[in-house]
């Protein structure tokens, strides 16, 4: 079906189109999808001396320095390639996040809307937020037709980059780039929220969407996602509540139409089952049993939000973790780099034992 685009929209997109002609110097022909991570993986690049330990690492991207003029992504696209170069030849291999939701691109935000959202935690870790933070509304059909032509550059230069292993599904973010979490037990956020035309039936359309994006654009890369048990807003706006029944239909839909292309992980995790509640353990089962590849980042990023690192690690490699992204913190534990070399060996165990490439891709 062809589709006639209005005169300024066809203006915009002319930058980002332009681009899309170059031919990437980098080109596998034929390949299949490239391995997702596997082992211990480090936020940016790993300092020296630690080369050896990580083999992957965790490039943040704002979208709003990716393409701070619609259809113009020569801004991000040279940052994307000087950092995929420079993995290259340290034989790291990336995971792409797209920081969408208060990092969308002001132009964006000002064609869809915004609402403001809150998050104490957030706060903690970013004292200029303590105002909230103003997000792009990521439900509405602007939003989600500017996410798609911007996966569509995306994958039309990287998706045969050998170092780029996995680029996460980041269009339905609000705060922290994990879809699922909606910062719903402020009352504030819930009224913001419905104000603004969200609704539970809106955003999950939305996350189905995102699915079909990026299983049609990018075919040798892996598409992750943060998950957490979702969080549902009532109709009326007035309460929350979590719902594992569409968690872990999602989680299907997901393996579905993505399938070896599929990442899944959470970034919440602890050691102690109590500190997470028995929903995040159902998860933990239901992701297991997908047969995607897998992982897990813990929550917080100090010695004390971590708590032992050992104990950590170990809980991780126990729940079938393939890979476990670690912030800058390990510089500071007493752990050695033989242990940690070893915890990288059983990770990446972990990942051959449970690695979905038999599995034929979703369409």
């Amino acid at each position: 079906m062809s589709m006639l685009l209005p005169t300024r929209s066809l203006v915009r997109l002319l930058p980002g189109l332009a681009l899309l002609c170059m031919v990437p110097a980098f080109v596998l022909a034929d390949d299949p999808i490239k391995p997702a991570p596997a082992g211990l993986v480090c936020f940016g690049f790993p300092p020296k001396g630690w080369e050896t330990i990580f083999n992957c690492m965790v490039c943040k991207c704002p979208w709003e320095e990716l393409e701070p003029a619609a259809g113009d992504y020569a801004p991000g696209f040279r940052k994307i390639d000087a950092t995929l170069g420079k993995a290259k030849e340290m034989g790291l291999s990336i995971r792409l996040v797209v920081v969408c939701g208060a990092n969308s691109p002001a132009w964006l935000k000002a064609e869809v809307g915004t609402v403001t959202v809150y998050d104490a935690a957030g706060v903690a870790f970013n004292p200029a937020a303590v105002g909230g933070r103003t997000c792009a509304r990521w439900w509405t059909p602007g939003f989600g037709e500017a996410y798609s032509r911007m996966q569509q550059a995306l994958a039309a230069r990287y998706d045969s980059h050998p170092a780029l292993a996995v680029v996460d599904m980041t269009r339905c973010m609000s705060y922290w780039p994990e879809p699922f979490m909606r910062q719903l037990k402020d009352p504030q956020n819930r009224r913001n929220l419905r104000e603004a035309g969200f609704s539970a039936a809106l955003d999950k359309a939305a996350q189905g969407e995102t699915l079909h994006t990026h299983a049609r654009f990018w075919k040798r890369t892996c598409s992750g996602i943060a998950l957490n048990p979702y969080q549902e807003l009532s109709d009326s706006g007035d309460s929350w509540k979590p719902d594992m029944e569409y968690t872990a239909a999602f989680i299907q839909e997901a393996v579905r139409v993505l399938g070896a292309r599929l990442n899944l992980q959470n970034d919440s995790f602890v050691s102690e089952r109590s500190q997470l509640g028995a929903d995040y353990w159902k998860m933990f089962d239901l992701i297991r049993a997908s047969g995607a590849s897998f992982g897990l980042q813990p929550r917080g990023t100090t010695r004390e939000t971590i708590g032992d690192l050992r104990t950590l690690i170990e809980a991780a490699i126990g729940h079938g973790a393939g890979y476990l992204e670690l912030v800058r913190i390990f510089e500071e534990c007493p752990v050695s780099k033989e242990e940690f070399a070893a915890y990288d060996r059983r990770l990446e165990a972990n990942a051959r034992g449970g690695s979905p490439r038999g599995r034929r891709p979703g369409p």
